[in-house]
């Protein structure tokens, strides 16, 4: 929205013409006289009317709130800035070789993870006490959560190495048994903005920025959607997929695998139907069905069992299956009585959840899945800062390598990495001047366009 600003000349002059137009008469609206007093008065007015004008709708524009005025604007959208979420990760703490005894690892435990080149020292602390009981190398896993929010804790390695801070006595070390994820930052400015924005377009449910926007507002736990992007099927253009990322690119982290079957046989999710008589369709309680990941979780093909009273189906004679919405369609109505079960995969977490949103916002007529991205592309960053005299460098290269790994996590689905955006984040850390940037030498695109890039190691010195 625009607002003209009239200077108290260009009214003056207007108002005269108007004047002389209105009469019929010429006045010569001389500097001393009574009449060009008044004018230029009533325009002086009109023209602070026009910038307190101009300053009140600047002040309303979304784009120009941040902070506090960007958290009151979104909560007339009924819109909450995301908090910030700690990593976690499970550990196998180790004994010294050669101890005997049960070693007793207590609860708050600090442990740490050396820093790469000038990184800093990232610290956990243990969720739960643990023990590593005589006679046994190592204790059983147990969850660290790290000491401080933001994603930067997120994907060190399976099997890295951490240290405990203050040594216990027969503790060596412990290796990780999972990718550490769930570290976010506080949602930005920038963000926060532009999820108002897309609360605004979604009004109109089955647009892309709709479905979009309904979609970045998907959480799990601490868990939620930092990007989407929406694949059309230019073929057949009623349908379309929505891949998502919650910072980590990690497919198994995005939406665990989880099982729809018999509890007894470890499934996440038990399902049976018994039919009233005479129906045809059968609503399936998770979807999208994944019959790959069911193959690769080690079903049989087709990665999908439906049995009646005990006895199997064969798809494509007995039934036809719908994956996207989870829908089965009986060749012959249900025998009343008779007792329905499935046996399949699917991803939970947030696909599951932002599968639910996507039917409620989908257009009518039209099939909409929901996929985490493929995977990550790790874009690994060496350079050179340089501080002007009087500058704490080692507090402005932990600014320069924040900025770097927040600006990397951020990027979108498929989209590259810049070296003229690393150069400038790096450039905000307090007294830096130059950046000799090292690696990357060039632009770093994801591995496809279903990939996203994600930092890797930091070594800014």
């Amino acid at each position: 929205m625009k607002y003209k600003l009239w200077s108290a000349e260009a009214i003056e002059s207007q108002q005269k013409a108007i004047i002389k137009t209105i009469t019929g008469i010429d006045f010569p609206f001389r500097d001393k006289d009574i009449s060009t007093a008044l004018v230029r008065a009533s325009s002086l007015q009109d023209a602070d009317q026009y910038l307190q004008g101009s300053r009140l709708l600047f002040g309303l524009a979304l784009d120009n709130a941040s902070g506090r005025l960007l958290d009151i604007r979104g909560k007339e959208n009924s819109k909450l800035r995301f908090d910030p979420s700690y990593a976690t990760v499970n550990l196998e703490v180790y004994r010294v070789v050669g101890t005997v005894g049960d070693v007793v690892i207590p609860i708050n435990t600090i442990v740490y993870v050396p820093p790469a080149g000038a990184g800093r020292v990232r610290e956990w602390k243990t969720k739960a006490a643990t023990t590593i009981l005589n006679g046994q190398p190592k204790s059983p896993a147990v969850a660290v959560e790290a000491t401080q929010f933001g994603d930067e804790y997120n994907n060190i390695a399976i099997g890295a190495s951490y240290f405990l801070k203050n040594p216990i006595n027969k503790v060596d070390y412990a290796l990780s048994t999972t990718l550490s994820s769930g570290g976010l930052d506080q949602e930005s400015d920038a963000d926060f903005r532009q999820r108002i924005k897309l609360h605004w377009a979604m009004l109109a449910k089955s647009n892309d920025n709709g479905i979009e926007g309904a979609i970045r507002n998907v959480t799990s736990g601490s868990q939620r959607v930092i990007s989407a992007w929406i694949q059309q099927d230019f073929i057949s253009t009623r349908s379309f997929i929505v891949w998502i990322d919650d910072g980590s690119g990690v497919p198994d982290t995005i939406g665990p695998p989880a099982q729809v079957g018999d509890i007894g046989s470890g499934a996440d999710v038990e399902w049976d139907y018994t039919a009233s008589g005479g129906e045809f369709l059968l609503q399936l309680p998770r979807y999208p069905v994944n019959k790959a990941l069911g193959i690769a979780q080690g079903m049989a093909p087709p990665g999908f069992i439906l049995e009646k009273d005990g006895a199997p189906l064969t798809e494509g004679v007995d039934f036809s299956l719908s994956v996207i919405p989870g829908l089965i369609a009986m060749a012959a109505g249900m025998a009343g009585g008779s007792v329905y079960h499935a046996e399949y995969w699917y991803r939970d977490g947030l696909v599951w959840e932002a599968s639910q949103v996507l039917r409620a916002n989908k257009g009518t007529g039209t099939w909409g899945s929901v996929s985490p991205v493929v995977g990550k592309t790790d874009v690994n960053v060496t350079g050179t800062l340089f501080f002007r005299e009087g500058y704490n460098t080692s507090y402005g290269l932990q600014i320069a390598i924040d900025m770097i790994t927040n600006y990397i996590n951020q990027v979108g689905i498929g989209e590259p990495v810049l070296l003229s955006a690393l150069h400038k984040v790096a450039m905000t850390a307090p007294g830096a001047y130059r950046f000799d940037l090292v690696t990357p030498t060039i632009n770093t695109y994801p591995a496809s366009p279903l990939h996203v890039c994600r930092a890797g190691t930091i070594n800014v010195t």
